[in-house]
């Protein structure tokens, strides 16, 4: 599952050995505290990326439920953080599938954005 530490978050008792002695390396804080884990929450602020947006992406189209006999993806919604993250994956899925750019993913504007007249 390419996408499992993002939807799990990271525990430092499930690393491999070698996993462990990187973690135990990183400079976490100026105090010298090292975490015990990862909140799912933590990793998905911390990667706003070109790369995990990416995989999400890619994973959606290959992995995504399909209709029409398995021929097309299902209508999807993608749920970002804010509009800044939701025009970001639109714009990351335009640039990996060009041949339905501008058709297929669209970012919309978050409710709490929108005014009332």
């Amino acid at each position: 599952m390419p996408l499992k530490f993002q939807r799990e978050g990271i525990k430092y008792a499930d690393l491999s050995d070698e996993e462990k002695e990187q973690w135990d390396e990183l400079e976490w804080d100026e105090d010298g505290t090292v975490p015990t884990g990862w909140s799912p929450r933590r990793s998905n602020k911390w990667l706003f990326n070109k790369d995990t947006v990416d995989k999400v992406l890619r994973h959606l189209m290959t992995q995504g439920l399909t209709v029409a006999g398995g021929d097309r993806l299902g209508k999807t919604i993608l749920f970002a953080k804010n509009q800044a993250h939701a025009d970001f994956i639109a714009e990351r899925f335009d640039a990996n599938y060009p041949h339905f750019r501008g058709e297929f993913a669209r970012s919309s504007p978050s409710r709490s954005n929108t005014r009332r007249a």
